[in-house]
């Protein structure tokens, strides 16, 4: 469509007026105003007219830059606009304007180059065939009128360079894009030998880095290596000018990490050898410390390594081993880089994915192979070894202090980052590398020397790195090392790192506790030094986990006075007495049940009182957090306080409930606050989980009832799940039954009361209420289905909850229908429902999969068609044959045929789940427009 001259040029000043606004206007509600009006316009059929107005000459570059934009932009986007007769038009007009700012502004002619490459793309083949051949003859062509010597092939290089690029941006229908495929694949060979053309050193440097994008991107489309024979040695000539390093290394990476290399072997040992040739000047730049070499150097010799492991380990003649080896103590020598990371060198961490992938492959292949590797590449990792202990070691002091706090955070996590390195050389030597650990810490120790403290504590740390994978019946070096302890130097860092790699092999202890006897006094001495409390409770909490079955009643004792002193001191912080308590639950949990009472009474009767005290006052934020303190304590003794075994005695975390739940009933003004709630809800239900059937009707019925009244006054989704614990728990107990059936009732009406009126304001509850329902259903069916329960309503909230855009309110229905049938089977008033309602259930399943719900909601929606067809396939097959008679029902993208094919499949998925989620997923992506073929049962 054409429009007057003079509307254009009225949308022309408008146009500027509103850049001048967002480039240099002051408010930002009005530069905010502009810029959606600029976008509106980008949308609009004037803007085909409009973006040449934009270009002329004698405009500011931000206005010809939006006018190159826009071009672009309507060729990418509404291209259907076009006619097919105004094709050549455009194409000529904008090889007009690439030559027409070939001498600037340089952004409107990149623009102008990334217009032309979409340009391309949506006219090839049909309309446009050998594309890719005009340009590059269109650009030659013109360059023997041009002046401008430089800049005429970087336009025709980044033209080539777009292409690609657009391709893979573009939003192409699978058959058009595959097309488009087949025609670049064919550009292919003119590209290249462009390319080599300008990649030469006679060319000026600019060119010759485009060249290399414009390599890369099609190296990234999909051109192998073996299309590159030629060109690779200017790729690793180019790498050695400094100008045009980042760009060269950027496309090397690429080259080495394409998939396609696998295929060509050969060309990938001619790879290996270039790349090894860039060894010296690694080695140069990691001395020097020039860190950007260096680290991109590296980029190119762990991209090689990592990416074909299997290459290397494949070596077939001797002197492709040599070159694999090579390769290897080439990155050994990028990971001990000297200087200190992140300050001084950069490069080790790029490394250690390697050892972790040389590793695990030389682990998983056949024994004979894994062998003969383990010889070649065995003490290599040794040297790792070593050179690993160096790079996790502090800083001096000196040094340290001048790290920024962003430095030494990133120090912290590269440190983990080594002890993790460090357990994929353990799973490779083992036994040696245990041994090379110890050596180096006896050798430290030896009194020859006077170590450092960073070099000791840097070793325990890879001691204790490796603990998890070190075999509980080891007795050659763990006793060795534990004897080296008393030798340590004294230092706060030393002393917490020993302390935390003791603590690490609780399990080793454990089959050995003569040590255990040894090493405990030290963890325990600990608990009352400020600097130690943390690692010693840590190393603590380890040992009672593991190991309080095999200690002696006086060393328990000696373990719970402690920890009482501990917690009645102020040398503690809090996380550090939550460590505490439980060491005490562990050690309370294999006493006798009455001592173990008493003890648990008088050690935490100072919280029982504080606890009593806090709830009475009204909410504040100073009070707040003691409070949480005070649950959190009881929160973890609930949870470790569990004795293997109850004598006649009632169970400790039953007696300790019952001191504490006057409190617990007196917190209601304190449940507003969702912290302090949650703390409560996760107090009671790990008390539940751990005393499990050793709570009296006392308790259960005051539990019920605490929970029922707070649920009442203020619902909320962590009673709700508290309530599903007690109900999941004493559902089936037939002296908790009343007290059970008063959950669910109460719970049930109060909630669909709540959910009747706002209903989609609340989906936690929702999600809540409805797992609560299938808990009840698991643990007591004859709870939902009593006369007075509402199951009909619970149905019918069900059916809506399949009707909402959060995926786990839907997950949670889907699992209740699941359940109720389930339930189904035994019971007749489930049976009378799902008869009743079960049309309503089916159309809302089919609905939800044909696109009323997420998408990844569609498995659980295949869960309750799956419950269905096994509860009965001829009623399903006949409510699902019913529905898809509707026209127009789920979906207008499906016909009659597909929605029959789909219920032949889902009723013949009978006792196979897998099947019919793959149709209904099958069919959610038909229903939805997304599924590109014709479907097939």
């Amino acid at each position: 469509m054409n429009f007057s001259e003079e509307e254009l040029q009225r949308l022309l000043l408008h146009c500027e007026q509103a850049l001048l606004t967002l480039y240099g206007g002051q408010n930002r509600g009005d530069r905010d105003v502009a810029h959606k009006w600029l976008l509106t316009t980008q949308k609009s059929q004037q803007a085909w007219q409009l973006c040449w107005r934009l270009m002329q000459r004698d405009k500011a570059p931000e206005i010809q830059f939006f006018g190159a934009s826009t071009l672009h932009f309507k060729i990418s986007k509404h291209w259907n606009d076009l006619q097919e007769e105004h094709y050549n038009d455009l194409r000529s007009e904008l090889f007009k304007h690439i030559f027409m700012f070939l001498s600037g502004p340089r952004i409107v002619l990149t623009r102008l180059c990334i217009a032309l490459g979409a340009f391309a793309l949506n006219a090839m083949p049909d309309h446009w065939s050998n594309a890719i051949n005009d340009i590059i003859t269109t650009f030659q062509n013109a360059a023997t009128s041009s002046s401008q010597g430089e800049v005429w092939p970087i336009s025709m290089l980044e033209t080539l360079t777009v292409l690609p690029e657009e391709f893979h941006s573009g939003d192409f229908l699978p058959g058009r894009k595959q097309a488009l495929r087949g025609e670049l694949n064919c550009g292919v060979p003119q590209v290249i030998q462009v390319v080599q053309e300008y990649l030469s050193p006679s060319h000026p440097v600019q060119v010759r880095q485009q060249a290399l994008k414009c390599l890369t991107s099609w190296v990234q489309f999909g051109v192998r290596i073996v299309d590159l024979a030629n060109a690779l040695p200017m790729v690793f000539d180019s790498i050695q000018n400094p100008e045009l390093f980042d760009t060269s290394v950027d496309l090397i990476v690429e080259i080495a990490t394409h998939p396609s290399g696998t295929s060509y072997p050969a060309h990938m040992w001619k790879f290996v050898t270039d790349v090894l040739l860039l060894g010296d000047p690694l080695r140069t730049a990691l001395q020097s410390g020039d860190m950007d070499t260096s680290q991109g150097l590296c980029r190119v010799v762990v991209s090689l390594a990592e990416t074909h492991m299997t290459l290397l380990l494949s070596a077939d003649t001797e002197e492709r081993e040599l070159q694999a080896f090579t390769l290897v103590q080439l990155i050994l020598e990028c990971t001990g880089a000297q200087g200190w990371y992140p300050v001084d060198e950069q490069c080790s961490e790029m490394t250690f994915n390697f050892w972790y992938t040389l590793q695990d492959d030389i682990t998983n292949e056949e024994p004979s192979l894994t062998e003969k590797h383990k010889n070649v590449y065995g003490p290599v990792m040794l040297s790792l070894c070593q050179v690993l202990t160096r790079k996790v070691q502090y800083p001096p002091e000196n040094t340290w202090q001048g790290f920024s706090t962003d430095e030494k955070e990133r120090f912290r996590c590269y440190r983990q980052d080594i002890a993790d390195t460090m357990m994929y050389v353990f799973c490779l030597l083992r036994g040696h590398c245990l041994q090379q650990l110890y050596h180096i810490l006896s050798t430290l120790l030896s009194g020859e020397t006077n170590p450092s403290w960073q070099s000791v504590d840097a070793t325990l740390y890879l001691i204790q790195a490796v603990s998890e994978y070190v075999n509980p019946n080891e007795e050659s070096y763990v006793p060795a090392i534990l004897s080296l302890l008393p030798r340590l130097p004294d230092h706060p860092y030393v002393s917490q790192t020993a302390l935390l790699m003791v603590g690490s092999y609780s399990e080793w202890l454990k089959c050995h506790p003569d040590h255990l006897r040894s090493v405990l006094p030290v963890l325990l001495g600990g608990l009352s030094q400020e600097q130690l409390a943390s690692a010693s409770t840590q190393a603590l909490r380890g040992v009672c986990e593991e190991c309080v079955q095999d200690l002696e009643p006086g060393t328990l004792m000696e373990i719970l006075s402690h920890c009482q002193a501990a917690l009645s001191g102020a040398v503690m912080k809090e996380r550090e007495k939550i460590r505490c308590v439980e060491c005490i639950g562990h050690v309370l949990s294999v006493q006798d049940t009455s001592p173990a009472t008493q003890q648990a009474r008088a050690i935490f009767n100072p919280y029982m009182e504080g606890l009593a005290r806090l709830v009475q006052h009204q909410v504040s934020p100073e009070l707040k957090a003691s409070l949480q303190f005070h649950l959190q304590v009881f929160v973890v003794l609930f949870k470790c306080l569990d004795p293997d075994s109850i004598d006649n005695s009632p169970h400790p975390a039953a007696v300790v409930l019952s001191d504490i739940f006057q409190s617990l009933k007196s917190m209601e003004h304190w449940l507003q606050d969702s912290q302090i709630q949650q703390s409560f809800c996760l107090c009671l239900e790990r008390a539940i989980s751990t005393i499990r059937d050793h709570m009296g009707v006392t308790l259960v019925s005051g539990l019920a009832e605490l929970i029922v009244g707070y649920y009442s006054s203020s619902p909320n989704s962590g009673l709700l799940d508290s309530a599903s614990t007690l109900v999941g728990m004493y559902g089936m107990v037939d002296e908790h039954n009343q007290s059970m059936l008063f959950v669910f009732q109460r719970i049930t009406s109060c909630t669909l009361q709540l959910l009747q009126s706002n209903f989609r304001e609340h989906p936690d509850i929702l999600q809540s209420f409805l797992h609560f329902v299938s808990r009840s259903l698991k643990s007591n069916p004859k709870l939902v289905f009593e006369a007075e329960s509402r199951h009909v309503n619970i149905f019918q909230c069900g059916l809506a909850a399949l009707d909402v855009q959060e995926s786990h309110a839907v997950r949670a229905a889907c699992s209740f229908f699941s359940n109720f049938i389930t339930a189904c089977e035994d019971q007749e008033t489930p049976r009378t429902t799902l008869s009743e309602y079960g049309p309503y259930l089916v159309s809302q399943v089919v609905k939800g999969i044909a696109g009323g719900v997420p998408r990844q909601c569609t498995d659980y929606m295949a869960e309750v068609l799956f419950a269905l067809n096994n509860r009965d396939v001829s009623l399903l097959s006949r409510w699902l044959q019913d529905i898809m008679q509707v026209e127009g029902f789920p979906s207008n993208l499906v016909t009659l045929t597909q929605k029959q094919q789909f219920v032949t499949a889902v009723v013949r998925g009978k006792a196979h789940r897998r099947r019919v989620k793959d149709s209904v997923k099958e069919f959610s992506l038909l229903c939805r427009g997304l599924y590109g073929t014709t479907y097939a049962s």
